[in-house]
């Protein structure tokens, strides 16, 4: 490799680090577009022996800790975690790499990544650029889409029914803020005659008199009044939001649904893609979530 370049030895890492700092971000995009088409024809190369002798494209992909000063100021999006044996601060370097018949691993692409996010976007924006450097892609598996649509659907039904009650409630309170009012006028009304008529007749105000039955009743009107403004803010925020979350989680994958069957349309020599990652990219719903939204393979 040295010989190739013409270099007596390798240059230390400290005046590379030097070198890139000084870069502004056109010069370290010029220089990553020179070195993408640089190794370009090696990856064009191994893909296309790989297809010729009828086996997968073997991607491994893996999120690595790159650690930079606990006090740096200088790496935007750095987030402190675990790094290798300790807490520090740094970013995970997303990396996927070809299994190669010629070179063993084929380095494809790679980018910092704060870590600080959930496991299934880093991973999709990986196959995208993994994609990207390949040149091909495989066929989308868009039956797993309109499972989940289906699915979707199901849920839906069940959660219409929840905002229906949420609508009914908002008429409950919506009528509540109309006669409450007048509730409590006549409520104060008759407060008013029994504490005359009890005065008058010189009758004490005991527990459970007409009189203390009455203040109760005022005192709960009173506070029914006093909350439903609230209550009905409640209510229609919490439709208002479960509608748009709806809408928009339904939108969003057929969404997804449709630029998959177009890549499919316009892909007619479809790879097969066998993706290689650990238990880091699976936290939560990601595993069920990160299959149904990757599509990769026959």
């Amino acid at each position: 490799m040295l010989w190739a370049w013409g270099l007596a030895a390798p240059p230390h890492y400290t005046g590379i680090s030097r070198t890139l700092a000084a870069c502004d971000p056109q010069t370290v995009a010029a220089i990553t577009q020179v070195l993408h088409e640089v190794s370009r024809p090696f990856v064009v190369q191994e893909v296309a022996l790989l297809r010729r002798k009828g086996r997968p494209l073997v991607i491994d992909l893996d999120l690595a800790p790159r650690r930079v000063s606990d006090s740096s100021r200088t790496f935007p999006g750095a987030e402190f975690g675990w790094q290798g044996d300790e807490v520090g601060l740094g970013y995970d370097a997303a990396l996927a790499t070809l299994r190669s018949p010629s070179y063993g691993r084929l380095f494809l692409v790679g980018f910092h990544h704060p870590r600080n996010t959930v496991a299934l976007p880093r991973l999709q924006r990986m196959v995208r650029a993994m994609e990207e450097a390949l040149e091909v892609h495989p066929r989308r598996r868009t039956e797993l889409v309109q499972q989940r649509l289906a699915e979707l659907r199901q849920r839906l039904t069940q959660r219409l029914d929840w905002l229906e009650g949420q609508l009914q409630r908002q008429q409950l309170l919506q009528a509540r803020l109309r006669t409450l009012p007048g509730e409590v006028a006549r409520l104060e009304e008759e407060v008013a005659a029994l504490e005359e008529a009890y005065r008058q007749q010189g009758r004490p105000e005991r527990e459970h008199s007409r009189l203390a039955q009455a203040r109760h009743d005022l005192g709960m009107a009173r506070k029914r009044l006093a909350q439903a403004p609230r209550q009905l803010q409640q209510a229609e925020q919490a439709a208002a939001t479960h509608r748009e979350q709806l809408q928009a989680e339904h939108e969003a994958l057929r969404a997804h649904l449709a630029q998959l069957q177009a890549d499919n349309e316009s892909n007619a020599d479809p790879v097969v893609i066998i993706l290689r990652i650990d238990a880091g990219f699976s936290t939560g719903d990601n595993h069920r979530d990160g299959l149904h939204h990757l599509h990769q393979g026959p």
